[in-house]
């Protein structure tokens, strides 16, 4: 696991901070995207948390590549 070596030169990822916050990946991403679900407060402070904690960037190119804008 990637929160177990602090030095991992791993991307985190979103299934990682899922996985942290004993969550779903779609509800890590429905936070990171400013979604309209509904998430009880405290889920949504422990996903932030794990975003925190294991120093999760999102990945630009990659929300890029799924807009089809990459430029």
């Amino acid at each position: 696991m990637i929160w177990d070596t602090p030095l991992a030169k791993k991307r985190v990822t979103q299934a990682d901070v899922a996985q942290y916050a004993q969550v779903s990946q779609a509800m890590v991403s429905y936070v990171i995207s400013g979604s309209s679900v509904s998430i009880p407060a405290e889920t949504r402070e422990r996903i932030v948390k794990a975003m925190e904690d294991l120093g999760y960037v999102p990945n630009v190119t990659a929300r890029r590549l799924r807009r089809g804008n990459t430029l």
